[in-house]
């Protein structure tokens, strides 16, 4: 089995995780008889580090995967299923150190079988590794990246957290984001016999992410100084706690009902540059709902404050201009901008052959007098 992961970066497009199969000899190897291990297939990448994070982009821009990363740990929970020594139907899996993985073009590929149970039991003479076995009859997986003490009930998992205050930094999915999957499968003996094969745990992000890219307008003459980021919503929460749902069709999520912001402090001397390598680029992540009143603040020196509501510059499917513009959850979004002292200019979710727009101060961008 072979699963694919990708994150699209441009609004308004959807972000899932495709799946293929690989039948060389699947289900030969994996049982699903019942007391029998359950054995998980997923993604993957390449790299020695516990952490998830960035490919990097394809296709144009408009595709950027998500590598999972050799001794990745996640929680699997299931509805009928147990674990296999302890009183539970839960268990901890990471990504096998020396899991066969191949990256090509959008997706990061790894065979099933290279994930394998934490848990730890002495059984007779020996140390054993352990997870979730099947039960007869259809049963239900969800699995929730990074591991940690969740609370769960009724198909509801519980505890994770978007924080406020965050570094801005985007390669560590782990650090802020959560991914999920949701996997249906039949344990136990069909009408032909045993039924055999891995279960496909399709993860997508739940989370959304806002990268950022300012700037310094070829008239400054000089880098301008920053000391602090805000995204501010007027309407739904940016951080905060909040559940996953997998009892429904697809899993769903429940957010807190108050707005609040994230916030990025600076190291100190941090400016936004002329040039590509000297330009502010960083990224925040935020609940995994809609979003529709949000502004972006800046703070410069001196406790100067540049703050930029995100609205159309110009009517735009049915929006007028000044409305604000909505962004969909569990998406990454991408903000792209202009700095002078005073005046600012932003250019929301871009093609590629419109980010030069933004230097040309045509099309769609939004400009900001101080």
């Amino acid at each position: 089995m072979r699963k694919t992961m990708n994150l699209i970066l441009l609004g308004g497009l959807s972000l899932l995780a495709l799946a293929g199969c690989s039948k060389q000899g699947i289900d030969r190897l994996f049982s699903r008889a019942a007391g029998d291990e359950v054995v998980f297939g997923t993604s993957t990448g390449n790299s020695l580090s516990t952490k998830t994070v960035y490919g990097p982009a394809v296709e144009d821009g408009q595709r950027q995967q998500i590598r999972w990363q050799v001794l990745d740990q996640f929680r699997v929970y299931s509805d009928v299923a147990k674990h296999r020594y302890l009183d539970q139907n839960w268990a901890d899996y990471q990504i096998k150190q020396d899991a066969a993985i191949t990256n090509s073009g959008t997706v990061s590929l790894v065979e099933a079988g290279s994930i394998e149970p934490i848990t730890k039991a002495t059984i007779g003479n020996g140390v054993s590794k352990n997870g979730l076995v099947w039960s007869e009859g259809d049963q239900e997986f969800y699995a929730i990246y990074p591991m940690s003490n969740f609370s769960y009930s009724d198909k509801v998992v519980s505890g994770a957290f978007i924080p406020e205050t965050q570094d801005g930094k985007a390669e560590d999915v782990k650090q802020y984001g959560y991914l999920v999957a949701k996997a249906s499968a039949t344990g136990g003996a069909g009408s032909n016999g045993a039924i055999t094969g891995a279960v496909d745990l399709a993860f997508k992000p739940a989370f959304t992410a806002f990268e950022i890219t300012i700037k310094a307008d070829e008239s400054e003459t000089a880098d301008i100084p920053v000391t602090k980021f805000e995204l501010l919503s007027e309407a739904e929460a940016l951080s905060g706690s909040f559940s996953v749902n997998f009892g429904t069709s697809a899993a769903s999520y429940t957010c807190p009902t108050s707005a609040s912001n994230i916030s990025v402090t600076f190291p100190e001397g941090t400016k936004i540059g002329k040039t590509e390598e000297t330009q502010l680029k960083f990224t925040v992540f935020a609940l995994p709902q809609n979003f529709s009143k949000l502004s972006l603040r800046f703070t410069l020196e001196d406790d100067v404050t540049r703050t930029l509501p995100l609205t159309y510059a110009k009517a735009k499917d049915g929006h007028a201009a000044g409305d604000a513009i909505e962004f969909d959850g569990c998406l990454k979004h991408r903000i792209y901008g202009l700095a002078m002292q005073n005046r600012w200019i932003l250019y929301v979710n871009p093609t590629v052959n419109e980010l030069d727009n933004v230097n040309a101060r045509e099309g769609e961008s939004m400009f900001f007098n101080f």
